[in-house]
Formats: C-alpha cells, structure tokens, sequence
C-alpha cells in the first residue's frame, strides 16, 4: 500500500514538472526571425517648376531696348542685328541655347570653325553642360581637321571674369536663371545667353530667344539671374575684332 502511494505521488510530480517545462518552452522560445523583405524603392516626385513670377515693376531697373546702358554709356559689344542669331532645337528637340552663345561668339570674334556651331549641333541631341561642350567642340574641330579653339569654362558665380572678358572685347556666353525685366513672365528657365555689356554697373544680355533687342540688368540683378543656377560661363579667348573707326571731334 504505502509503495503504491509513493509511486502514486512520483507520477503526480513528474507530469507537474513536464506541464510547466511545456509552458515554459511555448512561452519564452524565440520567434523564428522573419524572412528579409527588399525594401520597396522610393521613387522621388517630379520636379515642379516654380512659376511664381519675379515680375520687373517691383522695384527691378532691368528693362528692355537701347544700345547703351542706362547712365549712356555704349554697349561694349555692339553685334550686328543682321549677326545675331535665334535659338532652335536640337535632333530631340530640346534647345540649342549653349551652342547658339558659343555661335554668337565664335562670330563676334572670328572662331571660323565654331561660326556654324548651332547649324551643325541641329542633328545632334539639344542641351549642354561643361562636359558636352568640350565633348562637342573637340568632334567639331576634329571633323573640320583644325586644332580646338583656345577657351575657357568657368563655373561659379563670379562676375569678375565676365566683366574682364567684355572689357577686352570677348563676348562671354553665361547661364539664366530668369530674365529680371520680365520675360518669361519671370518665370525660373534653363538659359545660356551671350553677354554684350559687363561695366560694374550694368550688364547687357543678348538672348538668342530675343535676339533683337538687348535686355539691361544692374550688375545685382544679373547676379541673381547667373547664379541662380550656379553659374556656368563660356569664353573664347581668339581677340576681339578692331574698334570701328571714328572721326576725331
């Protein structure tokens, strides 16, 4: 009797002790970790362009027309209206406007091998950036069997070097953020456009969008317009033609 109590009372505790290891177990066992998931790629909203006008009749001096700067002074570079050119696409469509400035350039300082430069990027994807324009200068000298013409690129919002290559008689063909006397409807654009006048004061854009009447900026205003983007300008350094002649008073 009393070993069948004792056998009784083993069997009470062992299945005691095998219930709590089972909850043991099922309660404190780690959770297998689950299988990587590839996190899902972001794609970034497209960019927006910011149409808020930056009108010129709050409080801008930059206006439209004249020969001369605001205080009277000549333009410094006086391109020919029959010289200057229009801005067109590329094969893609997109614009010309950095190879239309080198053009007007190449013109103004008598670059023979870049004169056609817009005419022969035609069949050529539009848009430029510093890389493109050594890339496309280097192919347009190579095909025409001449060396590349001397130039110089210069990024930065520096104004200095603009006013020395105007100053010497180079035309300078500088980015545009946006056009202070209200083209574009102010609106923020993509821009290269030729600079004619670069004093300290005041700076003259010929824009191959308008090629027949100068835009005139003070020198803060075209400041605003060339960096907005960072700036981005291109300079033959062939010498400028000679001063036309003029009779003594």
């Amino acid at each position: 009797m009393l070993r069948q109590t004792i056998d009784d009372l083993y069997k009470i505790v062992f299945s005691t002790i095998a219930a709590v290891a089972t909850w043991y177990v099922i309660h404190t066992a780690r959770a297998p970790e689950p299988a990587p998931v590839a996190p899902t790629p972001i794609t970034p909203a497209p960019a927006v362009p910011s149409h808020k006008p930056l009108l010129p009749w709050r409080g801008a001096e930059a206006h439209v027309g004249g020969d001369s700067a605001p205080d009277g002074t000549p333009v410094q570079i006086n391109m020919p209206q029959d010289l200057r050119m229009h801005n067109t696409g590329g094969s893609d469509g997109a614009g010309l406007c950095v190879f239309t400035s080198i053009n007007h350039a190449a013109i103004w300082q008598d670059v023979s091998v870049l004169k056609d430069f817009q005419h022969w990027m035609r069949s050529k994807p539009g848009g430029g950036y510093p890389e493109k324009v050594d890339r496309m200068i280097a192919r347009k000298a190579q095909e025409a069997g001449v060396a590349p013409p001397q130039y110089l690129q210069v990024e930065g919002d520096d104004q200095e070097i603009i006013e020395l290559a105007c100053k010497t008689g180079r035309m300078p063909s500088c980015t545009y953020g946006f056009s202070p006397s209200g083209r574009y409807s102010g609106r923020r654009i993509s821009h290269m456009i030729s600079v004619v006048h670069a004093d300290g004061k005041y700076v003259a854009v010929l824009d191959n969008n308008y090629p027949e009447e100068l835009e005139w900026d003070t020198k803060a205003e075209f400041q605003s317009a060339y960096s907005s983007d960072g700036g981005w300008t291109v300079i033959l350094l062939a010498p400028s033609p000679p001063p036309s002649p003029r009779n003594k008073k």
